[in-house]
């Protein structure tokens, strides 16, 4: 039996040398089988000399939700190491072309799960310089150095081709890996195992020499980002001030203090952070599976409302975990037609595929009818938010 796989850089040209008694055009030919060697050997040629131009059609930067990436291996460690930064590997196994407007279903995970978040967006442009490329020595994103980067870091890489996806890798501007994080993470999950990777190097989860000269508010709201609470409100001090009062409310939201997060909203008197608070009141409800205030609360917002689209992701859920499923897949629907171009909108795209069609198909590779926004499906295991609760 042949078995069909996935061949990659390190495996691309051993693999045409292995026996494969039941293949019809090699059998017992030798000729035949010199050509099958010759060709294997061509294609992995090809692609490293390819590799050069791979970096200029990075698909991934079409798709990219606000994420700085770097356009190679090189100029991320170049950049981290100029920027004072880390730089995060992002790997994808799945083989895409240059004209293809698809990237690997793990990558539309990331995209439509953690990276929709702004917390993440923000974390990563602060300490991080990402860079996108793929596994296979025969896809257009190919990138030798960073492949080898990879199996050395990810063990399992050093003996299959078949990791479905490698986790995110992140290492130093001098090569040296600080672990790794795995690409169906939730936001929190995402936010707290980096954070816990920020601190296996010390100088980036500080405050740096130009962060430093900033005003308090500026400065807390980057620890803030770094996720170090405790010293975000140890900045703030005694400071009044209605920016003050919102970043200790948004600390209190992270903790899920919600008196504390009431009472430090009811404080904030300047109208620029109002929306801001909606939102969080809003996730408020949604933590505490309160459906019903959450669903009338929603619904007085109109479409101007600055988060509107994120408001309408909970308030589909909050329908659906009511069993108003139909009604859940309107709200999502609207929600996706209105502002198709919203980063929300690839999370309810991907939440209304699921939930309409069931974790019975879990990657609708050919279905692109199924998506209002004409995207390949992802794996309803990572659907957080439509588990029980």
């Amino acid at each position: 039996m042949i078995v069909h796989r996935r061949i990659t850089s390190w495996q691309s040209a051993q693999y045409s040398f292995k026996k494969q008694p039941e293949n019809p055009l090699v059998g017992g030919n030798l000729p035949a089988k010199r050509l099958v060697v010759c060709l294997g050997i061509l294609a992995y040629l090809f692609s490293l000399s390819s590799n050069a131009q791979a970096c200029d059609e990075n698909v991934f930067l079409k798709f990219n939700p606000g994420i700085q990436l770097a356009k190679s291996v090189d100029e991320a460690r170049t950049q981290a190491r100029e920027q004072g930064k880390l730089v995060l590997l992002i790997a994808s196994s799945y083989r895409s072309v240059s004209d293809s407007d698809a990237i690997s279903p793990a990558l539309e995970t990331f995209r439509a799960g953690p990276l929709v978040d702004g917390r993440v967006v923000k974390l990563i442009n602060r300490r991080f310089v990402p860079y996108y490329f793929e596994m296979d020595a025969l896809a257009t994103m190919y990138d030798k150095s960073a492949a080898e980067i990879m199996v050395r870091t990810i063990s399992e890489l050093r003996f299959s081709a078949t990791m479905p996806t490698p986790p995110f890798v992140v290492m130093t501007a001098d090569g040296k890996s600080l672990g790794d994080v795995s690409v169906f993470s939730t936001a929190d999950k995402l936010l707290e195992s980096l954070a816990l990777l920020l601190h296996e190097s010390a100088e980036h989860s500080q405050l740096n020499d130009s962060e430093k000269s900033l005003d308090v508010i500026e400065q807390a709201n980057i620890l803030f980002e770094l996720r170090d609470l405790d010293a975000a409100i140890e900045m703030l001090g005694n400071d009044q001030s209605s920016a003050a009062w919102f970043l200790r409310g948004m600390i209190a939201c992270e903790r899920s203090d919600w008196a504390e997060m009431k009472g430090a909203f009811r404080m904030v008197t300047d109208e620029s952070y109002f929306s801001g608070m909606e939102i969080q009141e809003i996730h408020r409800l949604w933590a505490t599976g309160n459906y019903q205030a959450l669903k009338s609360r929603v619904s007085t917002l109109s479409e101007e409302f600055p988060f509107w689209d994120e408001a309408t992701y909970y308030a589909g859920l909050a329908y659906y975990h009511s069993d108003e499923i139909e009604r859940a897949l309107e709200i999502w629907e609207k929600g996706i037609t209105t502002h198709p171009e919203s980063p929300w909108a690839l999370r309810m795209d991907w939440t209304r595929g699921i939930a309409k069609y069931g974790p019975e198909r879990p990657l609708m590779m050919n279905h692109r009818p199924e998506s209002l926004l004409g995207r390949r499906f992802l794996s309803p295991h990572s659907a957080w938010d439509l588990k029980p609760r």
